[in-house]
């Protein structure tokens, strides 16, 4: 008893040198501790109010070893201290420990809860969890070093965690209130544990600042030799707004440097705009006080200028410093890309113009994460990586059109298309794919500027996913967050890597372009360079060039209404009565051709292989004719329903399919289709569509319109003039589908 008195008064004797005011929790090493004849903790108790943390039932035991000659707590990895529940909920707090790792590669809860944390997670790097919220995280740039001072602060109402090693600013970042006051020490709900030392910890019922925050740390730092950060000198002026580095605003658009001077040492403001060494704006703030406010303003003009804006200060009338110097700030277009590999998957060789940009990094779940950028197809996700096909189109928009574009890349390898759905209680959840690429478009100030969205997803659907149920969800999630959303280009996949079904989903995406008015379905369909998977440098700079020619067409508005390049099937016809030979026509159609015979998996593959009838991949056709926009099957038996391209593999010596691929003239792909019924009826005279409407000979006020509800003809010399394709006859009150094969 008289061994731990000693203890007890030297520890009262410690908060002299301790700011006192909302300290609600301490524990120190060396104080009121005790321990069994094995140095093996028992109990440790609080120096405010004398509770005690104890080693529960189950954990390894928890020793006593110097730390920088000072006692603290080793735990192993496997045991850790349960504490008194005194961690502030719904307030103000801070929390300091003064902690060492052992082994980097554990989990490395320092001192945590049952949903709050504050852990390494198998780095050097703290990070702050509430409310098991692992997608809003305040996560340190600066790491642990040895024997560290970690300080965390919260404040409630900003919701701003800030982490500070050593008095090194590591983070300030938004995350929810605190609900949880369980504190274990070495454990986040009693698992998850920690391997390292713990020498001391202080939690404060409220934020500390200033002088208390420099009495602690003044403290603990001196107590442990561990040398402190200094404070960074306080800013001179201070900016509310400012653009940033490599910006890419809206043309035409007025932006501003705006601030207010904070130290009397200023004796001058200067504010330099210049773009390509002109300068545009010049402005000089002479002799202002503690207060004084300024102001500078240009218009970003349309084409290839990069503004560069230079803040200096004049100090004490002698020294000029330079506070500010952002530059690369430039206008264009903004963008958005997303998907799963291919949509992000990088390629070797394809540099960024200076113009091609992009912010914040792909994926980034961390909120400070919020820089412009030049776009990178260097790797395939993270950091900078706007995907080979993306940053081609960037390149060609910018050396074509003139035009500095802006590219947020949202997607992810590997993922199938309802994970890239929002999450419905927050769509600005970092931990899921759509919060971390809304979050970028929000902050980046693009939510109101994109009009353009490349999805490239699919290969990890297949079998009974409802792809378009799931399609129009994310389609409606988009345009609620892109107001101005114009034009989704799908890029339909091809066989490939993935489960099976892939023809189902394919189809699927073939009729987007039906569903929705706004979507244009592109083939990834005889793209070279393929290795099952992904492209070489070849493929996605191909892919590239046919993606921004639908871009700049449609952005040139050079067609009427909706520019496609991938033609699409209209119909497929019997040719005969047995319908043994069928008719399959396009539109779109560009002098349609097939690539030439190919050897794959050590067998010569034809066009033959393309195609197949009645759900039946072995049905291939006995000939294949390729007209400019049709393409005529000939097969030995009837058909009823035909399919070009196959699930995945060739039907006799399976491999995956990788031609011959049904193209235009400019090598585009047609979209594959599947199951696509074949119409039995082919008419070319009005007494054969009466006779099958059942509705005897031909009737005055008859009438065949287009699909558009044009009347295109009204009596029988016409009808024999129609070109091929489907037609309505409305014939003696009758409506019903024609074919019309000339």
């Amino acid at each position: 008893m008289k061994h731990i008195l000693l203890f007890i008064l030297a520890a009262f004797s410690l908060q002299a040198q301790v700011p006192q005011s909302g300290l609600t929790f301490w524990l120190r090493a060396d104080s009121l501790v005790t321990v069994n004849a094995q140095n093996q903790l028992t109990a440790w108790k609080n120096i405010i109010d004398q509770r005690a943390a104890l080693v529960p039932a189950g954990s390894s035991a928890v020793t006593i070893a110097p730390v920088n000659g000072r006692a603290a707590m080793v735990l192993d990895g496997a045991g850790y201290i349960e504490a008194p529940s005194l961690m502030p909920v719904g307030e103000d707090y801070t929390l300091v420990v003064v902690a060492k790792l052992n082994n980097v590669g554990a989990t490395n809860n320092i001192v945590s809860g049952e949903n709050r944390a504050l852990y390494c997670g198998g780095t050097v790097f703290p990070r702050m969890l509430h409310n098991g919220n692992f997608s809003q995280q305040s996560v340190s740039t600066v790491g642990l070093d040895g024997l560290s001072i970690v300080r965390l602060r919260f404040n409630n109402t900003s919701g701003i965690a800030r982490i500070a090693i050593n008095n090194k600013e590591g983070a300030a970042d938004p995350i929810p209130s605190n609900t949880d006051s369980v504190i274990y020490l070495g454990a986040y709900q009693r698992g998850n544990l920690y391997s390292g030392q713990i020498a001391e910890v202080l939690v404060y019922k409220r934020e500390l600042q200033g002088a208390d925050l420099v009495a602690l740390d003044t403290y603990l730092h001196a107590r442990y030799a561990v040398p402190r950060v200094p404070d960074p000198p306080p800013p001179m002026i201070a900016f509310d707004v400012l653009p940033q580095s490599l910006l890419v605003a809206k043309c035409n658009d007025s932006l501003f440097v705006k601030g207010t001077v904070l130290s009397s040492r200023v004796k001058g403001v200067n504010i330099i705009v210049d773009t390509n060494g002109v300068v545009v704006t010049s402005k000089n703030i002479s002799t202002p006080t503690v207060g004084t406010q300024f102001s500078a303003g240009f218009v970003v003009e349309q084409g290839q200028h990069l503004y560069n804006i230079v803040v200096t200060v004049d100090t004490d009338g002698v020294q000029r410093d330079t506070v500010v110097n952002n530059r690369g700030i430039t206008c264009g277009e903004v963008i958005t890309i997303t998907g799963q590999s291919n949509s992000i998957f990088g390629a070797p060789g394809i540099n960024p113009s200076q113009w091609a940009r992009t912010y914040g990094s792909n994926a980034s779940s961390n909120r400070s994460d919020t820089a412009y950028k030049p776009s990178s197809a260097a790797g395939s996700g993270g950091g900078p990586d706007v995907g080979a096909f993306g940053l081609y189109m960037q390149n060609r928009i910018a050396d074509d059109m003139k035009t500095p574009t802006l590219v947020i890349n949202g997607g992810v390898g590997g993922t199938r298309i309802e994970q890239h759905l929002p999450d419905p209680n927050n769509r600005m959840n970092l931990g899921t794919i759509y919060g971390s690429w809304l979050y970028r478009v929000t902050t980046s100030g693009s939510k109101e500027r994109i009009r353009w969205l490349f999805w490239y997803q699919g290969e990890s659907n297949g079998d009974d996913d409802d792809y378009l149920s799931l399609f129009d969800q994310l389609r409606t999630a988009w345009h609620e967050d892109l107001p101005n959303l114009q034009n989704i280009v799908v890029v339909q996949i091809r066989p490939g890597c993935g489960p099976d079904g892939h023809e189902k989903i394919r189809d699927m995406q073939r009729k987007l372009e039906y569903r929705h008015p706004d979507v244009i379905v592109h083939a990834a369909s005889g793209l070279p360079f393929h290795d099952g998977c992904h492209y070489g440098t070849d493929g996605y700079v191909t892919l590239g060039e046919q993606l921004y020619n639908i871009y700049k067409i449609n952005e040139l508005a050079v067609p009427p209404g909706k520019y496609s390049t991938s033609p699409t099937i209209t119909a497929a016809t019997c040719v005969d009565k047995p319908c043994n030979n069928v008719r399959l026509m396009f539109k779109r159609a560009d002098r349609l051709r097939m690539t030439p015979d190919v050897s794959i998996g050590g067998f010569m593959r034809t066009a033959r292989d393309a195609f197949y009838a009645n759900s039946d991949p072995t049905m291939l056709p006995l000939a294949v004719n390729v007209t400019d926009d049709a393409v005529e099957l000939q097969f030995a038996s009837p058909v009823s329903r035909v399919t070009y391209i196959p699930a995945k593999n060739y039907s006799t010596n399976p491999t995956t399919y990788e031609g011959p691929w049904l193209v235009t003239e400019r090598g585009v792909g047609v979209i594959t289709f599947n199951n696509v019924d074949v119409q039995p009826l082919s008419v070319a005279e009005e007494e054969i569509v009466a006779e099958e409407l059942g509705i005897g000979q031909w009737e005055q006020g008859n009438v065949i319109v287009d699909l558009r509800g044009r009347v295109v003809a009204s009596s029988k010399e016409e009808i024999q003039r129609l070109p091929s394709g489907v037609y309505v006859a409305r014939v003696a009150g009758r409506t019903a589908k024609m074919v019309v094969v000339q």
